[in-house]
């Protein structure tokens, strides 16, 4: 039985784009969708440069994303991005990133260690190679995140909004 729990629900969401310190930054407009909807769904954002000097004008001039550097191979074992993540009281940390075999694989461990309900946008996390990232996301699977897309994400809170909307109509 598909309950509204069964969904990911935006009001239950932090979105993390994590870029590591050996990958090339991601090429302009890559993210800039996948903020805007967040941004959407008032869903916070946050922007992890793992040991870059710059952060990406793509995701950095994206109104609402939280741009944030860290100096560790674990972002969230950088004290100023766990309270960043913390401080927004979500649960279910919503996943993309650039090297889904290294920064992305790194951030969703962790916060799977830490108690986080993890979910990972295969369609916005790529590998080496397809093979590499077909790999890490079996590997991720396998810890226990939630492989999903980002279109599949965008019908969850589509239809969890719509839920709403209908629920406040009755009720009044």
């Amino acid at each position: 039985m598909v309950t509204i729990s069964s969904f990911v629900t935006p009001d239950d969401c932090l979105l993390a784009i994590v870029i590591g310190a050996a990958e090339d930054l991601p090429e302009e407009g890559r993210y800039a969708a996948l903020i805007g909807l967040a941004g959407e769904f008032q869903v916070p954002v946050v922007s992890i440069f793992v040991q870059h000097a710059e952060a990406d004008r793509d995701v950095n001039e994206q109104p609402g994303a939280l741009v944030l550097c860290s100096h560790y191979a674990d972002p969230l074992g950088d004290e100023s991005i766990l309270q960043a993540v913390n401080g927004h009281n979500r649960r279910k940390l919503i996943l993309a990133g650039k090297a889904s075999e290294g920064s992305v694989t790194i951030m969703a461990l962790s916060a799977l260690a830490r108690g986080f309900d993890v979910h990972v946008l295969e369609d916005v996390c790529q590998g080496s190679s397809d093979h590499v990232h077909a790999i890490a996301m079996n590997r991720l699977a396998q810890a226990g995140t939630v492989l999903m897309t980002a279109l599949q994400l965008r019908m969850e809170w589509t239809a969890f909004d719509k839920r709403l909307q209908t629920a406040s109509a009755a009720a009044r």
